[in-house]
């Protein structure tokens, strides 16, 4: 699990003992790809299916389970997780922002 700020730095990065090393590397970089673009990784992993230019864009990861962290609106960061399915890399991620918002 990692939490970067809305420049994409890593402010916090947690990885589970047993969890793929490479794991904690691919969370980051789906929590930069959501505070960088304000939006979802998942919204990029849809649009990489019908523009693949996206995959060039730097710092970028269109894979399921990163999402924004708003604040009245504005992004201030992302969460990212990896190392289940992406699915449920997503719902962790969601779960984040909502135990941040209380």
């Amino acid at each position: 699990i990692a939490i970067v700020d809305d420049a994409g730095f890593p402010l916090l990065l947690t990885r589970h003992d047993g969890v793929f090393a490479l794991s904690a590397e691919v969370a980051v970089a789906k929590a930069r790809t959501a505070a960088l673009t304000h939006k979802p990784s998942r919204v990029w992993e849809d649009r990489v299916k019908e523009r693949p230019v996206y995959l060039r864009f730097p710092e970028n990861l269109p894979i399921i389970g990163g999402v924004p962290i708003l604040v009245e609106g504005d992004c201030v960061g992302g969460i990212g997780v990896s190392g289940v399915q992406s699915h449920e890399d997503e719902q962790i991620a969601l779960a984040g922002v909502k135990a941040l918002e209380t």
